[in-house]
């Protein structure tokens, strides 16, 4: 299906990390009530639900 499409239009569709003068822009702020995950040594004993 791919095969259709040239290599041009595929690189378009491609993600990628926009240039550093637009990267404050495609930040999206976390939601309300967000957690920071839990670090390795402490989220072995540890789970939210």
């Amino acid at each position: 299906r791919w095969r259709k499409y040239s290599y041009n239009r595929l690189s378009f569709m491609e993600r990628h990390c926009p240039p550093l003068f637009e990267r404050k822009e495609c930040l999206v702020p976390p939601p309300n009530g967000y957690k920071i995950p839990i670090r390795w040594p402490k989220s072995k004993d540890e789970c939210w639900y």
